[in-house]
């Protein structure tokens, strides 16, 4: 029992506090970075579809 209230307990309970926090902020960290990632999709699909289109013309102009 002396080890709980000793330097030994101490450290466990702020590692308890911390994973505690972490935990608890987790999910807004989550559901922001979602949103950015739907935006970075979006701007991806609209590269690809401009890309398609220069090949498009490339090779209509080499025929």
């Amino acid at each position: 029992m002396d080890y709980f209230f000793g330097s030994f307990g101490m450290v466990g309970v702020l590692f308890i506090i911390i994973v505690g926090l972490l935990w608890a902020l987790l999910p807004f960290a989550i559901f922001g970075i979602k949103d950015r990632l739907d935006k970075q999709i979006e701007r991806q699909d609209k590269q690809i579809e401009i890309l398609h289109r220069i090949e498009l013309l490339l090779m209509h102009k080499r025929d």
